[in-house]
């Protein structure tokens, strides 16, 4: 009687040696792409956040911190391009130079953190009332300066107006009894033939002369 049939065990099929050897190298060369890839992306993760910190940097080096408006350095230079305008025949520019009044006293009786916000106060109404080609900037302490570029003089005193109108009705926020800041000005044409050097005394002197006429004021000289 014949034997029946029966299937053969499987056996595992055996690479050669130099099979082996080239998986083993195909292995290690997935290792170092993927290796290499997660290399790139860290390296342009890294780009991106050192571009992104260049750009803050230059933010920073051009923005008051407290105020967000344009710092000394900043301003400077964007007078020195309106004045070479000017010096071309573009329309007339004013200055205009702003002293919040009594903010020593606001510092000494509620303390340097309610002076800051009476900085940010201002900032933020400035940015509500002059126009977006208005550039304006944080002078030092509590001395902004605005360039108001094609602007004659008494529409720059409309808006000094406003500004004075804007104060009157926006009280610093947490003092009791309710505060309201005031601001002394002076304005003046920026005369393109004038040292700029000149032209910011005039506004001193004029800031000064409307402080001592009673404040929350404009002067023009």
């Amino acid at each position: 009687m014949a034997t029946p049939w029966a299937p053969c065990a499987h056996r595992p099929r055996q690479l050669s040696p130099r099979a082996q050897e080239l998986l083993s190298a195909l292995a290690r060369q997935v290792v170092r792409l993927l290796e290499l890839h997660r290399a790139n992306d860290r390296q342009g993760q890294m780009l991106a956040e050192l571009d992104a910190a260049r750009q803050q940097m230059a933010v920073l080096a051009h923005t008051d911190v407290l105020t967000g408006l344009a710092n000394r350095r900043s301003f400077t230079e964007r007078l020195r391009q309106e004045q070479a305008l000017l010096q071309r025949g573009n329309e007339p520019a004013c200055l205009l130079m702003m002293d919040l009044d009594h903010f020593k006293r606001i510092n000494d009786v509620h303390g340097h953190h309610v002076g800051d916000q009476a900085l940010q106060l201002f900032a933020d109404l400035c940015r509500s009332v002059f126009r977006a080609s208005d550039v304006v900037g944080r002078w030092g302490g509590e001395e902004f300066l605005a360039l108001l570029p094609a602007t004659g003089l008494e529409q720059a005193q409309a808006v000094a107006q406003r500004v004075h109108a804007a104060l009157a009705e926006q009280p610093l926020p947490g003092i009791e009894p309710p505060h309201r800041l005031s601001v002394s000005m002076g304005l003046t044409l920026f005369d393109p033939l004038r040292p700029l050097d000149v032209t910011l005394r005039l506004l001193d002197s004029a800031v000064y002369t409307a402080k001592r006429e009673g404040r929350s004021r404009t002067v023009a000289v």
